[in-house]
């Protein structure tokens, strides 16, 4: 047994111990201070198929062997030690989806109320249980199915729910519900499934509501769980640790966004252009890249323009346009309404930084 924080594996049992039966008390399991996990296991199942096929082989580490549910024409059944009359009806429908329908009268259409005392639902399907000796938290569990006719046998959708109490309480609580994809067509099929369980729980009950199209009965061949007896605490050390690196990461945070200062103003002021010599005289092009393109933006004298000039002039012919495939001849008065938006969160910086500048100046 591991360290009281550590998860362990609950079912399969360890050090190579299978269950027999479906009820068993188990004394060979190794303690530690925080848990004994040797007692009772009670392992119940809503019906099963024949006496080779019963509810505590899903709780063994051995995949040849299985659960699996009693069905329509099952020859092994036996009135006699079965408590539910003979199926009518296959109890999944087989089509899409394979929904659970039951056995076909009251008595062998299995119900299990999910949720609280007060408000629950009535979630029908056949079921596979086990209580434990001991409390845990649940964080874990793997789902095996047997290779059957080399086509894939895994539920559709599913429930696990748990309780403290025996079997006869009315409500369970729901730890998990899945809705899978199909999978492989076949072979052997093993999933995980990760649970964030709130409460510790000592019984618990997989509850399949749909199969898989064409097949009108579950086969399990293997539920394992993991969990832990008691959920990881911080010590006081590690404690004060997250709190320097929370502190930490905000004053990191605030820095990056502390972008309201004289110089940054003052680099968004430093707006460069290009001087090129046009029909009208001299103008001034500056260029903002967006997205679709460059942006041109035309100032009509070099007096107009509180940037920075770069040496370079370009003629007309030099200007080249990426926000279209084909030039179009424009006016450089005119600006174009799709791009107003952005022209004019740019000019606002510009003045902003102007004005910023001329008051720190006249304040000097």
């Amino acid at each position: 047994m591991t360290s009281s924080n550590t998860p362990f594996q609950i079912v399969p049992l360890q050090n190579e111990i299978d269950f027999e039966s479906n009820n068993e008390i188990i004394q060979e399991l190794p303690i530690n201070e925080q848990l004994d996990p040797n007692g009772s296991y009670i392992i119940r199942s809503s019906s099963y198929s024949d006496i080779n096929n019963m509810a505590y082989n899903a709780f063994n580490n051995d995949f040849t062997s299985m659960w699996e549910c009693n069905y329509k024409n099952n020859e092994s059944y036996d009135g006699m030690t079965m408590n539910y009359p003979a199926y009518k009806q296959s109890p999944y429908s087989k089509s899409f989806p394979s929904n659970y329908q039951g056995g076909g009268m009251d008595e062998n259409t299995f119900t299990t109320n999910v949720g609280s005392d007060e408000q629950y639902y009535e979630i029908k399907g056949e079921w596979l249980e086990i209580s434990l000796p001991y409390q845990v938290y649940l964080q874990e569990y793997y789902l095996a199915t047997p290779v059957f006719a080399n086509n894939n046998n895994f539920p559709r959708k599913f429930m696990l729910v748990g309780k403290n109490e025996d079997s006869t309480n009315e409500t369970w609580s729901l730890l998990d519900n899945q809705q899978t994809k199909d999978t492989a067509t076949n072979g052997q099929v093993f999933r995980n499934f990760h649970v964030n369980s709130p409460d510790k729980y000592s019984t618990f009950r997989l509850i399949i509501l749909q199969m898989p199209v064409g097949f009108d009965r579950v086969r399990i061949s293997m539920l394992k769980l993991i969990g832990t007896p008691l959920l990881y605490t911080l010590t006081d050390e590690e404690k004060e640790m997250k709190k320097q690196k929370l502190n930490q990461d905000k004053k990191v945070k605030n820095r990056k966004r502390n972008t309201n200062n004289m110089e940054g103003m003052d680099n968004c002021r430093q707006v460069k252009g290009m001087l090129r010599e046009s029909e009208n005289g001299p103008v001034v092009d500056t260029f903002v890249n967006l997205k679709r393109g460059v942006l041109t933006l035309t100032y009509p004298s070099i007096d107009s323009f509180n940037g920075i000039i770069e040496e370079h002039e370009m003629e007309d012919e030099d200007i080249v346009y990426t926000n279209s495939k084909e030039h179009k001849e424009t006016n450089p008065n005119i600006i174009d309404y799709n791009q107003l938006g952005m022209i004019t969160g740019f000019l606002a910086v510009i003045a902003g930084g102007l004005v910023i500048y001329k008051i720190t100046r006249n304040t000097k």
